[in-house]
């Protein structure tokens, strides 16, 4: 769930920026500050949890050299370094096709909301069928749409292709999570160390993707990146068989 929230966070950041392109950049972003304080304040006062003592992250690290724990840690970090680089590369695209601030920021509004409602479905059906199913279809959809974005020149169709890819690109980031979930559970590892380990690996993805993405952009064009990005998930399908 904290995982999902953070996802949505992510998506409705263009969001953000279309807001403050509209109303001006010191009413958007202090309004973020002034909810950011809220929260600050409110996390302050709440009763913290009972202390489990020291706690090492050595047996941590020990326990995430297992093979099928590495896999997942990638499932769940390809996710952001997918859509980090989309958010880099469609916004400047759509402008340059004549999109104004507002209509990219609804693009990204409604793929946040795409998200939230398929996040559930991906994590019954990696509940019914095993992780590999969802994770397999999910990078299937996401090698044709980074195939699509290479060529496509309509506007609507790359926001289209937008909020297919919020559903898509995620399908790795549920039962990545599940995965690990479980695996860790096993080991006996401390339930906030693994979270820990999660929102690193999901970070970890997101800070990669978004200047990879622009670096290889502007060295020969969003095609390069987008190619990259499918080869990645070719790569990860290899991954996934080898896990089989």
């Amino acid at each position: 769930m904290m995982i999902s929230a953070a996802v949505v966070g992510a998506l409705l950041g263009p969001v953000l920026g279309s807001v403050a392109a509209t109303v001006g950049l010191l009413p958007a972003f202090a309004t973020v500050a002034i909810a950011g304080g809220v929260i600050a304040v409110w996390a302050a006062l709440e009763q913290p949890p009972a202390s489990s003592g020291d706690v090492s992250l050595l047996p941590a690290l020990r326990t995430i050299r297992e093979p099928l724990l590495l896999t997942s840690l990638w499932f769940i970090g390809l996710s952001p370094l997918l859509f980090s680089a989309l958010a880099v590369l469609v916004p400047l695209d759509l402008n340059r096709l004549g999109w104004g601030a507002a209509a990219v920021g609804t693009v990204f509004l409604v793929s946040a909301v795409f998200e939230a409602f398929v996040h559930p479905l991906l994590g019954r059906w990696s509940d019914r069928s095993g992780y590999r199913p969802p994770i397999f279809a999910g990078l299937l959809a996401s090698i044709g749409i980074l195939l699509l974005l290479t060529w496509v020149g309509n506007p609507w169709v790359i926001g289209l292709l937008v909020v297919l890819a919020a559903g898509a690109f995620n399908a790795t980031l549920v039962p990545g999570t599940a995965l690990f979930s479980r695996g860790t559970e096993k080991a006996g590892m401390e339930r906030a160390v693994a979270f820990a380990i999660t929102n690193f690996a999901w970070a970890s993805g997101y800070a990669v993707g978004a200047p990879v993405g622009g670096f290889l952009a502007d060295l020969r064009g969003d095609a390069l990146s987008y190619l990259t990005l499918t080869a990645v998930c070719l790569l990860t399908i290899v991954l996934l068989r080898r896990t089989a």
